[in-house]
């Protein structure tokens, strides 16, 4: 579908205004901007050192030693040189190798020469011509080493001479003055949070900085108030994009608090519920519900995350609803669903049209699942239009379309870095509570443009997690009883793809079994039952085959589809 109505060519003249404007602003910035004050030894001292929680790979020290690095996928041979000598071509491992993500790594082997040799690699970057490099100056690669290097300080400056610790700090304060002046020309909204938060972070760790904390704060608070809604939801709806944010963030308001600098209200408390609902977004086995772009769970880093303040792990309500996903726990079952509308055209670049799709699981194994995203930098456009569309996901599709439509639109996609979906403006539901039960009604608009109907789907899952009941009904938008034409649907069961699933010979049915040797047996009525491939996106080692039951039938008028997935044994 083109950008055609009023309000979307309004809704981008908009964004390129905001563009244009952060553009000036910044250009202002730099002419006019903050400089860092320096006074007396003031300048000499780093007052905040924040933890590094990203989790590191003590074998890359090992690796190091026998002449191989391997960042971002791509591996140099250091028999030649030193890091930055003999890089292999293309700029993932320059950008991971000038950010100094590096360092986390060699902390982690907790051995004294991989402290030498972090700051070898240092010292070499400080007097070399490298630190030049395009790459070392775009702002993401430079948010990333200013954290990289607050986070490591107490190694890279210990036991240096005044002249290594000199360079160390002149270049630590140039790169936050120039950030300082360029991160409104930064487009992606979650990396400018990110540069913001780094900013805030310089400048409490500095105290000749500190007039560039106190310049950006407030742009700093209402960047990351538009990212993280209040619930801490983030703006997209994909919870994976909080996992980078948080891990930076909450080492960062931890140390700005014990300094006497915290962080601006909005930034701790939107975090703290982020963090909230990144736990109720996760399934026993770790992973995180693959909606809305979420794909190959980092668990590393998730697992260090979800334990960041936690007194229990891993408490549950029977309901919970966080950032329009609603979340059922009934024993050892949890069901996850999305009840929400499409994100905001401009942060749907990358959203799914997955609406009243849901995820079940049983103790720590997956049974029903979404296909989830691939990677998009090195999957072909048309795989990651298939990973978005409502066939990809465990919900009705009607007619062979998406409840949710591509905006195609090449000024849209240059300004959000995608082609958005958009469609679904109304989502209504009800939860219920029975000492027998939890149950969820609830319905959306996205096919009533197209077809003139509606989608209600209808989920009960019984308190001890054996039974999980489901009607799926298409009903008329304007009465009609009955449609122009027959309309067909398919109803989705993406099955896990450890898990295999069989066809039963003589009934409308399935049996799903998991590696324990778990049985669930999904069985309709008013649908035709069918067992069919598909292709599971969200796995560690790429794509993977796997298995979907898929209900059919036409609808005709108004039509109701009872299912029911039963735990055998």
């Amino acid at each position: 579908m083109s950008l055609s109505s009023a309000a979307d060519q309004l809704m981008l003249a908009r964004l390129r205004a905001g563009r244009t404007a952060r553009g000036i602003a910044s250009g202002i910035g730099r002419s006019f901007g903050v400089r860092p004050e320096v006074i007396g030894s003031d300048r000499d001292t780093i007052r905040l050192s924040p933890s590094d929680i990203h989790p590191g790979d003590p074998s890359f020290f090992t690796q190091a030693k026998q002449g191989l690095v391997t960042l971002s996928g791509q591996t140099a041979n250091l028999c030649a040189g030193g890091l930055f000598d003999n890089p292999p071509n293309g700029s993932e491992f320059l950008a991971a190798a000038h950010g100094f993500i590096w360092l986390k790594d060699l902390r982690a082997s907790e051995a004294g020469e991989a402290d030498d040799l972090m700051r070898q690699w240092t010292i070499d970057w400080l007097g070399g011509a490298d630190r030049s490099d395009p790459i070392a100056r775009n702002p993401k690669v430079m948010t990333r080493r200013i954290l990289s290097w607050l986070s490591h300080a107490d190694i890279l400056l210990q036991d240096v001479d005044a002249d290594v610790y000199d360079a160390f700090m002149d270049r630590l304060i140039s790169d936050l003055t120039d950030l300082a002046g360029r991160w409104r020309k930064i487009a992606d909204p979650g990396d400018r949070v990110q540069t913001l938060i780094t900013l805030l972070a310089g400048g409490a760790a500095l105290s000749s900085c500190h007039l560039i904390a106190d310049t950006v704060r407030p742009s700093a608070e209402s960047a990351f108030a538009e990212l993280i809604r209040a619930d801490g939801s983030h703006v997209t709806r994909n919870p994976a994009l909080l996992v980078d944010i948080l891990l930076d963030v909450l080492p960062i308001a931890s140390a700005c608090e014990a300094l006497g600098s915290p962080l601006p209200e909005t930034i701790s408390d939107r975090s703290q519920n982020a963090l909230q609902h990144i736990r109720e977004m996760r399934h026993p086995d770790g992973s995180l519900a693959r909606f809305n772009g979420v794909g190959s769970t980092p668990r590393a880093e998730l697992g260090r995350l979800v334990l960041v303040g936690c007194t229990t792990e891993n408490q549950h309500d029977a309901v919970s609803i966080h950032g329009d996903y609603l979340r059922f726990d009934a024993a050892d079952t949890t069901m996850i669903a999305d009840i929400g509308p499409c994100p905001p055209i401009e942060h749907a670049a990358n959203a799914h049209a997955g609406c009243l799709s849901f995820e079940l699981s049983s103790t720590s194994k997956p049974v029903i699942v979404n296909l989830g995203a691939p990677p998009l930098a090195s999957t072909p456009d048309v795989l990651v239009a298939r990973a978005r569309a409502t066939a990809s996901h465990s919900t009705l599709a009607l007619g062979g379309r998406s409840s949710a439509r591509l905006q195609r639109s090449d000024s849209m996609a240059q300004l959000i870095g995608g082609q958005p979906i958009h469609g679904i403006k109304e989502v209504h539901h009800e939860v219920s509570e029975k000492p027998d039960e939890l149950h969820l009604v609830a319905s959306h608009n996205g096919y009533e443009p197209v077809f003139g109907v509606r989608h209600t789907r209808e989920l009960t899952l019984s308190r001890d997690g054996k039974t999980l009941t489901g009607k799926d009904l298409i009903t008329s938008a304007n009465r009609t009883m009955r449609f122009a034409s027959d309309i067909p649907f398919a109803i989705h069961f993406h099955v896990f793809p450890r898990n295999t699933c069989t066809r039963e010979a003589h009934a409308d049915a399935a049996v799903i079994t998991l590696p324990d040797g778990e049985i669930w047996r999904l069985s309709c009525t008013d649908a035709q039952l069918c067992l069919e491939e598909s292709v599971y996106f969200a796995d560690t080692t790429g794509q993977t085959r796997c298995q979907q039951i898929v209900l059919r039938g036409a609808s005709f008028g108004e039509t109701t589809v009872a299912w029911q997935l039963c735990k055998l044994r």
